[in-house]
C-alpha cells in the first residue's frame, strides 16, 4: 500500500473511515495535515459512521480516494464501512485503501518489528 503522503499527493481529497473501534472517528484528508477534518461518534457504527461523516459536510462525490481500518477490532464496523465504500463507489467508482492499525502503531514508533497485540476482552 503506498505511503499517507504518497496517497495524499495523488488522491486527496481523501475520506479516512475507521469503524472498527468503540469511538468511530471519520477525516476528510487534504494534501497536507493543515488541510484535515476530523470528526467522532461514539455510537454504534450503522448510526456513528454516517454521524461522523455529516458533521464533516463532504460530499461524497468530491472524494477521490477512500482509506479504511480493515481491523482487527469490531467486525459490524468494517462491514459497515465496507458497505459505505461499495454504495459510494457504484455512485462513481475511486480507489479504495485497507490499513491495519495495529500496523499502523508498529510504524509510528519506528519499530517495524514490533508485535502489537489488541485485548479483545472488552472488560478490561
Amino acid at each position: 500500500m503506498p505511503s499517507l503522503q504518497e496517497l495524499r499527493a495523488s488522491h486527496a481529497p481523501l475520506l479516512l473511515l475507521d469503524a472498527a473501534s468503540a469511538r468511530i472517528q471519520a477525516g476528510r484528508l487534504g494534501r497536507t495535515a493543515a488541510d484535515d477534518r476530523w470528526a467522532e461518534a461514539a455510537t454504534e457504527a450503522g448510526i456513528g459512521l454516517f454521524t461522523a461523516c455529516e458533521a464533516l459536510q463532504l460530499d461524497p462525490a468530491e472524494i477521490r480516494a477512500f482509506v479504511f481500518c480493515d481491523g482487527p477490532g469490531s467486525i459490524l464496523g468494517i462491514r459497515t464501512s465496507a458497505m459505505a465504500l461499495r454504495t459510494w463507489n457504484v455512485l462513481q467508482p475511486r480507489p479504495v485503501f485497507g490499513y491495519c492499525s495495529l500496523a499502523v502503531v508498529a510504524h509510528a514508533l519506528n519499530r517495524p518489528d514490533a508485535q502489537i497485540i489488541a485485548d479483545a476482552r472488552r472488560e478490561t
